[in-house]
């Protein structure tokens, strides 16, 4: 009985990843020519990681891409920068690891 209701949960729970692409589709064609990317306070998580994918595969020139990303700790900033450069960006792109207070004066850290 238990096993179900757990099995349930995380069936309810999951992001269908593939429909929201494919109903965001037009938006993220629409980011070819975009030249500079922020994220902000996002954690960069596994199920997360299509959408910046296809943001980047989107981007007719994704090896020009400029990329700035917020942490919040020295130990953060180095998972962030690891799954960025591994995992999203095409070679070549730019990255800027950036605290927010950082940011709002301008300034990369």
């Amino acid at each position: 009985m238990m096993t179900g209701s757990v099995e349930e949960f995380f069936t309810l729970s999951e992001k269908p990843v593939d429909r929201i692409l494919m109903e965001n589709q037009a938006f993220i064609d629409d980011l070819y020519d975009v030249e500079y990317i922020y994220v902000l306070g996002h954690s960069l998580g596994n199920v997360d990681l299509p959408y910046f994918r296809a943001i980047n595969q989107a981007n007719d020139n994704p090896e020009r891409l400029h990329w700035k990303v917020s942490y919040l700790s020295k130990k953060e900033c180095h998972k962030l920068e690891e799954i960025m450069r591994k995992m999203i960006m095409s070679e070549g792109a730019s990255l800027d690891m950036i605290t927010l207070k950082g940011m709002m004066r301008g300034n990369s850290y």
